[in-house]
C-alpha cells in the first residue's frame, strides 16, 4: 500500500517543479525506502543476506550536442555514470561497478559508439578508486571517465551536466559501514592535452594536466574547448559493518587491485 498525500514530494501540485523529479527526488525517495526494507531485513536471520547498503542513490551524467565529425548535428546522453558501485552486502564486497539497483540487466555503451557519433576522444574509462564505502564489507568501486574533443569541426561541444550529491555523500552505508565517496564532475580548462596526446603521455589523474579546474555545481550548459576535459566519476557503493572488522588480508587486496589506495588504507 502506497501512502502519497496530495502536496508531498511524491505528489506535488501544480505549479511545483517536477522536470527533475525521475533523477533527482525519485532517486532520494528510493534511496530511503531501500534503507528502511534493509533495517527491517536483518532482523530476520531468514533474509540476514538479502538486503545490501545504498547502490548509486543518484544520477550525475553529462550530455554532449554540437556539430560531430562529419558535419552533421548530434546529441548524446552520456550513460557511463549508471555504472554504479554495488552496495556492501551482510556477508561479502559490493560488486565493482555492479550499475542500478533497479535495473537488473543494464548494460554500458561502447566507448567506441559515442567517438563514432560525436567528436571525441575517451582518455580512459575505468574503475576509481577509494570510491566504495569503507566498513567490514566494502561497497562497490565506482565508474570514472574522461574524454576530450577530437575531430570537431567547430572546435566545440555544448556540455549539459546534472549532479546530485557533489558536497555531501548520498550513497549512505549501513550498520557502521561509511558511505561512498561524493560524486566528482569537473573540467580541466585550457589545459595541455593535446600537447599530451601529440606527445603520446596522458597522466593518469587529469588533475596532472596543465589548466584552470572548473566544477560546474548542480545543472546547467556549458561549453567544451579543444583544451577542456570532461571528468566524472559516479557514485560507489556504501559500506556494512565496522571498517575495524574488515580482514587485514582483504584490505591488502584491496590495495593491491587498485580500488583503495594506500592513503586510505592506512586511513
Amino acid at each position: 500500500k502506497v501512502i502519497a498525500p496530495k502536496g508531498t514530494l511524491v505528489n506535488p501540485k501544480f505549479p511545483a517543479p517536477c522536470s527533475l523529479g525521475t533523477v533527482g527526488a525519485a532517486r532520494a525517495v528510493m534511496s530511503a525506502v531501500q534503507e528502511l526494507i534493509a533495517a527491517m531485513f536483518i532482523t530476520r536471520q531468514d533474509y540476514a543476506d538479502d538486503f545490501t547498503a545504498m547502490w548509486g542513490a543518484a544520477i550525475g551524467a553529462v550530455s554532449l550536442a554540437g556539430i560531430n565529425q562529419f558535419g552533421g548535428y548530434a546529441v548524446n546522453l552520456l550513460m557511463d555514470s549508471v555504472g554504479f558501485g554495488a552496495g556492501a552486502r551482510s556477508y561479502a564486497d559490493g560488486v565493482n561497478t555492479g550499475g542500478s539497483l533497479y535495473i537488473p540487466e543494464i548494460t554500458l555503451p561502447n566507448v567506441e559508439t559515442y567517438e563514432l557519433n560525436l567528436p571525441i576522444l575517451y582518455l580512459f574509462r575505468r574503475e576509481a578508486a577509494d570510491t566504495g564505502g569503507p566498513g567490514k564489507w566494502h561497497g562497490g568501486a565506482a565508474i570514472e571517465y574522461a574524454l576530450a574533443l577530437h575531430d570537431a569541426p567547430l572546435h566545440q561541444l555544448h556540455v549539459g551536466h546534472s549532479a546530485w550529491g557533489t558536497r555531501a555523500p548520498v550513497t549512505s552505508g549501513l550498520f557502521g559501514g561509511y558511505p561512498a565517496a561524493t560524486l566528482w564532475l569537473a573540467l580541466m580548462r585550457d589545459s595541455d592535452i593535446q600537447e599530451r596526446l601529440k606527445a603520446g603521455t596522458m597522466p593518469p589523474n587529469p588533475k596532472d594536466l596543465k589548466g584552470r579546474l572548473d566544477m560546474p555545481r548542480g545543472n546547467g550548459v556549458t561549453t567544451m574547448g579543444p583544451g577542456d576535459v570532461v571528468w566524472l566519476t559516479s557514485y560507489g557503493g556504501g559500506g556494512y559493518g565496522d571498517v575495524l572488522d574488515r580482514d587485514p588480508d582483504l584490505v591488502l587486496r584491496d590495495v593491491a587491485d587498485g580500488m583503495v589506495s594506500q592513503a586510505a588504507a592506512r586511513g
